[in-house]
């Protein structure tokens, strides 16, 4: 959980939010006149964060995971030499307005 904070509210409460971020698991956002500035995270956050070996997540794990995939190779040599024959589509450059999936 992740909870935004003024400079000033942080400062008042700042051993609350230690505590809470060291034994809860919190994540704070401290702002400076209303925009995000600084935050305070936990140690293990941080490792993580700073660990370039740290399991990744989402896309960039599907990403990863696929590079041990036998085929990848090939079905990627194949994405790619698709996308070089590929010419585009014409698009109109005088046009008032934008043009919006014009297929010729």
């Amino acid at each position: 959980m992740t909870t935004n904070l003024s400079v000033a509210e942080a400062k008042k409460r700042f051993s609350e939010i230690m505590g809470r971020v060291v034994y809860g698991g919190e994540r704070f956002i401290i702002e400076k006149r209303g925009t995000p500035a600084v935050a305070v995270i936990s140690l293990e956050d941080l490792a993580r964060l700073e660990d370039p070996r740290a399991p990744r997540k989402g896309i960039a794990a599907i990403a990863g995971g696929m590079a041990d995939f036998p085929e990848f190779g090939e079905i990627m040599d194949a994405v790619y030499r698709e996308r070089q024959l590929d010419k585009g589509r014409k698009i109109d450059l005088d046009a008032d307005v934008p043009v919006r999936y014009r297929h010729a």
